[in-house]
């Protein structure tokens, strides 16, 4: 999680700073957000604060990610 946010905090830095690719630096900070949102899913779940992946079914459907 840290790495994620360390990421995150240097992409933003960037960004501000005027860095001429803002869309893959926009791209990547989505992907490390994204990421650092599955770490908290995950650690939640074994802590027991949400429901794991395999209960999260729609219509029988299986989920992407278990």
């Amino acid at each position: 999680m840290e790495r994620c946010q360390l990421e995150i905090l240097a992409i933003e830095a960037e960004l501000r700073a005027g860095h001429p690719d803002v869309e893959g630096l926009c791209l990547a900070l989505s992907d490390w957000s994204a990421e650092l949102r599955l770490l908290h899913q995950t650690k939640k779940s074994r802590r027991g604060g949400t429901p794991t992946a395999s209960s999260n079914r729609v219509d029988g459907a299986q989920p992407l990610i278990e």
